[in-house]
């Protein structure tokens, strides 16, 4: 046994323990990034002093690129930690930095029971250098104290990384440097626990861009989201999807509450920062249960270098596998390089859930990129949800989508994205089950984490009876996206087919609480109580649903489906006069759903005339017929045999 002291520092109900980087509140943890519990640690230490905002740097941020600004947001959260809005603890100097002005008591007491220093430090610690690499400088008001960061004295390995370099490794980096050969140098710090981090789910958040050039902006969803391709592909983390963070990249706040919120072990947020042509970007990994920091590193690139965000989100994935081989084992594949305006743009375009807007993006990130394969493979998708619910020609939007979908093929028929493209065409327009069944687990083979497939894949197995698989397929999705509206809704639509209608009716809900604009939530709430019998609430749902359909020019299926309410209720006179409309439309060559056409019928009572729709619908592929096994309103037909020979045509 060692005897060891530990330091403790209290102010008001707060207590700040260096050794442990952990502040609690009346013996609760509070959450505080690295860098904010290092400043506090500054403040702390000489209470009542004035930091200057160069000290602060020093102390904090080492030889790291800083701009003044972030001292100022680190602070800003500090406070917002603190519940301090009336400089009750801390006291802005204007224009020199900042004043301790609480009371602060420091406490020693002995530990008889700390664990001896092994090769790997004391808990999970890298152990002191002889230099003393694991504490700050002797000048700064750290000294003695375990920082965000344990830096070792390691020269970076070429677009890799480097610890503080100590007086032996900067006399190497002149030497080289005088000899002509460029080095770069970036630092990579491992702060806790790497053998075993505990690690089996993880948000990667959109870096934020603290450059003040807006051209950057870019670059921190692409870094995030090469970083979750990275990882996804491991199969050793659960990553939460791209399409499940990017919201989180316009919004300032804690990460670990993103982190609770998408329900994950640990958050893995950034900074990008610019200086001198170069991009410098900081990278930290919390635990979300008691905001305990994991990781951090610091990575730099030549901000005119091609692909920049995929070279440091290669760099950051690489360097997190090595530093964290209990969590990580497998190494980073190479991924395809992309036209980094155009991987924006397609980013954007996967965040949109209608599909007008969608297309717009992967159009304009193909007018960037016309080899971009991620791009094509959008625009088959929107092509293909477009088709679900289109005003278009018969077959004009399946074949635009077929297009789509071949040519992500031609270029790059090895992404998960391209073969759920695929998989969804098959199963949406050309009824080849088997060959979509294919797709789908061929994309989750080559990416566990693309969450659509589990979607797409959960909708072919509810239509073609396998119910509880499909459900299993998409409480995945929920667990990989659980703040999605799309994908509660999701999981909605399988309840609603396997007749389970209040737990559709649950995550129906869920999904319009978490965005109460989305539509498809609102129509399949409707249908849900429908085979409730709440009738009333149903077209309640349904009118506001048309209403939302409306504001964003998309289609609901509104008239039909209320005109099938209506049937239901009674009020054969609404209903009728909307069949004969969509009778009238359909003899003059206009475009209708004739599927919900036969709704109608069969909520008149019709069987044969909703049968006549019916082939209809079965000639023109009409993609509600995909759920013609299992949909509960086909249900008064499933006894009649020209129902029964219909789906033998449709392979169900």
């Amino acid at each position: 046994m060692l005897l060891q002291e530990n330091h403790f520092f209290e102010f008001g109900d707060f207590r700040a323990d260096p050794r442990e980087r952990l502040l609690t509140h009346n013996g609760h943890p509070v959450s505080l990034t690295p860098k904010a519990f290092d400043v506090l640690m500054v403040l702390i230490s000489r209470p009542g002093h004035l930091v200057t905002k160069k000290e602060f740097v020093a102390s904090v941020w080492g030889d790291s690129i800083v701009e003044e600004g972030n001292l100022a947001v680190t602070i800003f959260m500090l406070r917002k930690a603190l519940g301090d809005d009336g400089n009750q603890y801390i006291q802005t100097v204007s224009k020199q930095g900042y004043r301790f002005v609480g009371e602060v008591r420091e406490q020693v007491i002995a530990d008889v029971t700390a664990p001896a220093q092994t090769a790997s430090g004391v808990d999970g610690h890298l152990p002191l250098t002889a230099a003393g690499a694991n504490s700050a400088s002797p000048a700064s008001p750290l000294a003695g104290f375990p920082m965000a960061t344990v830096p070792e004295p390691v020269l970076a390995a070429p677009r890799g990384r480097a610890h503080f370099p100590t007086r032996r490794v900067l006399f190497v980096v002149a030497v080289l440097l005088a000899a002509g050969i460029g080095v770069r140098l970036a630092m990579t710090r491992l702060a806790a626990r790497s053998a075993d981090s505990g690690i089996r789910s993880m948000a990667v958040l959109p870096f934020a861009n603290l450059s003040g050039d807006t051209h950057n902006d870019y670059l921190g969803s692409g870094i995030a989201d090469g970083v979750i391709t990275a990882f996804g592909t491991t199969g050793q983390v659960a990553i939460r999807p791209t399409a499940a963070v990017l919201k989180y990249g316009t919004q300032i706040g804690d990460p670990l509450i993103a982190g609770r919120e998408q329900k994950v072990d640990a958050v893995l947020e950034g900074q990008i920062r610019a200086s001198a042509g170069r991009i410098q970007v900081s990278v930290h990994l919390l635990r979300v249960s008691d905001g305990r920091p994991l990781w951090s590193g610091t990575f730099e690139e030549d901000q005119r270098r091609p692909y920049t965000s995929q070279s440091i989100s290669d760099d950051i994935a690489r360097a997190m596998i090595e530093d964290l081989p209990g969590t990580l084992k497998t190494g980073v594949p190479q991924q395809n390089k992309k036209n980094e305006k155009a991987y924006q743009l397609y980013l954007q375009g996967r965040s949109y859930f209608y599909v007008r807007q969608s297309l717009n993006y992967f159009q304009q990130a193909i007018a960037e990129d016309p080899d971009f394969a991620l791009a094509y493979s959008g625009m088959a998708d929107s092509y293909t949800r477009l088709a679900s619910f289109s005003t278009d020609p018969a077959g004009l939007t399946p074949h635009l989508a077929k297009i789509s979908a071949l040519r992500a093929l031609q270029l790059g028929g090895s992404l998960a994205e391209v073969r759920a493209s695929l998989g969804y065409i098959s199963f949406s327009y050309d009824w080849k089950w088997s060959t979509a069944e294919q797709e789908f687990k061929r994309a989750l083979s080559i990416d566990s984490n693309y969450t659509p497939a589990h979607e797409w894949y959960s909708e072919l197995l509810a239509a073609t009876g396998r119910l509880e698989e499909a459900a299993a397929q998409a409480q995945t999705a929920v667990l990989a996206e659980p703040r999605s509206p799309r994908t509660n809704s999701e999981l909605g639509w399988i309840y609603y087919l396997s007749r389970r209608y209040d737990e559709a009716i649950a995550a129906e809900s869920k999904a319009i609480e978490l965005d109460p604009n989305y539509v498809n939530a609102r129509v399949d709430l409707a249908l849900t109580y429908l085979q409730k019998g709440d009738i009333a609430e149903a077209i309640h749902q349904m009118e506001q649903g048309q209403q939302l359909a409306q504001e964003h020019l998309t289609d609901t299926r509104g008239p039909e489906i209320i005109a099938y309410a209506q049937s239901l209720q009674g009020d054969r006179v609404d209903a009728i006069r909307e069949l004969k409309d969509l009778t009238v439309r359909s003899r003059d060559g206009r475009v209708v759903r004739p599927y919900y056409a036969a709704m109608i019928c069969l909520g008149l009572g019709e069987r044969a005339k909703a049968m006549e729709w019916l082939e209809q619908a079965y000639e023109l592929h009409d993609y509600g017929m995909v759920y013609a096994k299992t949909d509960p309103v086909l249900d008064p037909l499933r006894s009649e045999p020209q129902f029964n020979e219909l789906l033998k045509r449709m392979g169900l």
